[in-house]
């Protein structure tokens, strides 16, 4: 059995989707013949790590992190003594204290070290308009810090082919020994028996019956919605007879101020009683909001990866995307869904695309959905590749000793 250290600045499942990534991840790798653990700098007493069960994954808490930069002394000396044992280091995360400390002890090493970036060398994030501050910040710490350590991983991990792409267009000086695909890992989604649609409609009733969209995400302006809100006022005025006129929107913040402005936009033009902001859903209610949608829809702005398209796959729903989601090539490529320009004009034109769609051709799009679910984007799947590229790296080394 070959042992994966996974560095990352937390494991807090409250801090977002790379968490539970490297806890999906690690569960799949078990087949291919590989152990992981995780080395973070959270606090050791955070509580998230007393759960008072078994941990699924052994995570060596080494912080608290400091000074918005994850910074504690203590993780380069845990590298450099306990992370010895390893036989490959994954760093999740760039921008942080933990890749810049990885990278320097394993200066001298025999194991590799691969750095799955989650996005964050997307160019979406450097704008001089949007975020001065932080892309100068990220600007300069690029050509005195991060070049060096994405040049010296052995390689970089992304989640897909669009991310990959859009990484070497960021930055000068990008220069990576490799470049690979393997995507993220997604666990599978509960049985459909265990998720009744009567779960969704508590929150939803006034569905019940009816044929809907669905977003589900955070309420925010990144997402989007303006573009699916007058897409869809657009759309519906010409949609055939007895196509489904309600769309859900579900998600946190729909009392924040930018909720507000939509809730009341959906007021202005759409028909009322069409459109529904039922919060957050969770559980079987999210499982089974998926499974009853006739698609899941997001024409956001920015999305490295988008989770919720992938648990919409799994569940077997087809998805309207914008090209500003990375994983649409896949989505397409595999049928089971759609993608358009990230405008209204092109939100429109998806929608339309979608409402040509035949019954049968619809149904069509719901098996490839989650034939493209298992074979790109499961657990197994980003394992299987994984293991290629580990066992691509063993051979080219015992190629140079030979």
């Amino acid at each position: 059995m070959k042992r994966i250290l996974h560095i990352v600045a937390s494991m807090d499942p409250a801090g977002g989707g790379v968490a539970q990534a490297i806890r999906t991840l690690a569960d799949a790798l078990k087949a291919y013949g590989y152990v992981s653990e995780a080395v973070s700098v959270d606090a050791p007493d955070a509580p998230f790590l007393s759960t008072g069960r078994p941990p699924d994954l052994p995570i060596h808490a080494v912080g608290p992190g400091r000074f918005g930069w994850a910074y504690h002394r203590n993780l380069k000396m845990w590298l450099e003594t306990d992370g010895r044992g390893y036989d490959i280091w994954i760093i999740h995360g760039l921008w942080l204290y933990p890749s810049a400390a990885a990278l320097r002890t394993a200066a001298a090493r025999t194991r590799k070290v691969f750095i799955f970036p989650h996005g964050m060398l997307d160019p979406w994030f450097q704008s001089w308009k949007r975020r001065p501050t932080k892309t100068l910040r990220n600007t300069l710490y690029w050509h005195l810090l991060e070049s060096g350590t994405v040049r010296r991983a052995d390689g970089l991990l992304f989640t897909c082919a669009e991310e990959r792409r859009l990484a070497s267009t960021t930055f000068a000086r990008y220069r990576p020994q490799r470049a690979e695909v393997v995507g993220l890992g997604n666990a599978d989604v509960p049985a459909a028996g265990e998720s009744p649609l009567s779960a969704f409609l508590r929150h939803c009733p006034a569905v019940e019956g009816q044929r809907y969209l669905l977003f589900l995400g955070r309420i925010h302006p990144k997402k989007g919605l303006p573009l699916l809100l007058e897409g869809w006022a657009r759309a519906i005025r010409e949609a055939p007879a007895g196509e489904p006129l309600h769309l859900v929107i579900a998600g946190p913040g729909a009392d924040s101020a930018h909720g507000l402005e939509m809730q009341a936009l959906a007021g202005r033009i759409l028909p009322e009683g069409t459109v529904h902001f039922p919060g957050m859903l969770s559980g079987s209610a999210k499982w089974a909001a998926l499974r009853g949608a006739d698609a899941f829809v997001l024409f956001s702005h920015q999305e490295n990866f988008g989770i919720a398209v992938v648990e919409a796959l799994a569940s077997g729903t087809p998805v309207l995307l914008s090209t500003q989601v990375n994983i649409w090539r896949e989505v397409v490529d595999g049928g089971g869904g759609l993608a358009a320009m990230n405008d209204r004009e092109g939100a429109t034109k998806c929608l339309q695309s979608w409402f040509s769609l035949n019954a049968a051709q619809r149904e069509t799009a719901r098996a490839h959905a989650r034939a493209t679910y298992l074979a790109t984007f499961s657990a197994d799947a980003a394992a299987r590749r994984l293991d290629q590229v580990f066992s691509n790296e063993s051979t080219r080394d015992a190629s140079r000793c030979n």
